[in-house]
């Protein structure tokens, strides 16, 4: 898994091949084809460890952090250094969903993972609404999936734009208005 991270940040789901990644990690190709199916299902292995990764530590600095704007400003600086490591990620990820939509269990798989990244960030929405003693103003599930399509936009943004240095200004007003307490 490790090696096929790093190949997919190096290199994308297509220049990565099953050789470079066995070769790289040490194993046959037969090892890997017992754990998983193909290619693309590793892909998305390695995409899972690393969601639930980078979610458990924002949530660890979100948690240490008082106020709204403070969690507002950690939220936009964890994006903007995730985006610029993770051009290559993001581009893999929009190929693997065109993929899939001519694979049918790849497709549900993306579809599982994405429902279970919803549900992640919904519990991250819901535990900001306690620690803070807040409520939003749009129920937390549709919270979820406005922020989740906010972030992925911005990513692809970042993934084409290809600068070095991605400005978090933006999505940190965008998820500003998004996550404004609900008054009274």
């Amino acid at each position: 898994m490790e090696a096929a991270a790093h190949l997919f940040a190096t290199k994308g789901l297509a220049g990565a091949s099953i050789t470079d990644i066995v070769d790289e990690a040490g194993y046959t190709t037969g090892a890997l084809y017992s754990n998983f199916a193909n290619k693309e299902e590793l892909f998305v292995a390695v995409l899972e460890r690393q969601v639930t990764d980078e979610m458990a530590a924002l949530q660890a600095e979100l948690t240490a952090e008082p106020t709204v704007a403070g969690r507002l400003r950690i939220v936009g600086e964890w994006y903007a250094s995730q985006a610029g490591e993770g051009r290559r990620r993001i581009r893999a990820l929009a190929e693997i969903t065109l993929l899939a939509r001519n694979r049918r269990a790849a497709q549900a798989r993306l579809r599982e993972r994405l429902r279970a990244l919803q549900e992640a960030v919904a519990a991250l929405l819901r535990q900001q609404e306690a620690e803070l003693g807040i409520t939003f103003q749009l129920p937390v599930d549709t919270l979820a999936v406005a922020i989740l399509a906010l972030l992925q936009g911005f990513g692809l943004h970042a993934a084409i734009d290809d600068e070095d240095e991605v400005d978090p200004t933006a999505l940190t007003s965008a998820l500003a208005l998004l996550l404004r307490p609900a008054q009274g």
